[in-house]
């Protein structure tokens, strides 16, 4: 048995991130790639929106409030608040 590093990082690693297939078969756009995430099994559609989605397991903050340096894991939870 192999020892996995439990932190998340990009990776190209077709064991690590099986791509799901798109809804629209024959659809070439890169956003249309489907990624089901290994912690919770939810199906996320393109690669930023991945990255964002792992943010929540790995609790990674970068996206900074800049008038009270309050930290948010997504660009949409910044924009909220």
């Amino acid at each position: 048995e192999e020892e996995r590093d439990e932190t998340w990082k990009p990776s190209t690693d077709t064991e690590d991130m099986k791509p799901v297939l798109p809804q629209l078969l024959g659809s070439s756009k890169k956003s249309s790639i489907r990624r089901r995430c290994e912690v919770c099994q939810e199906v996320i559609r393109g690669d930023n929106n991945f990255k964002e989605h792992m943010y929540k397991h790995t609790r990674v903050k970068p996206f900074n409030c800049g008038a009270c340096e309050k930290k948010f894991t997504s660009v949409k939870g910044l924009k909220m608040h």
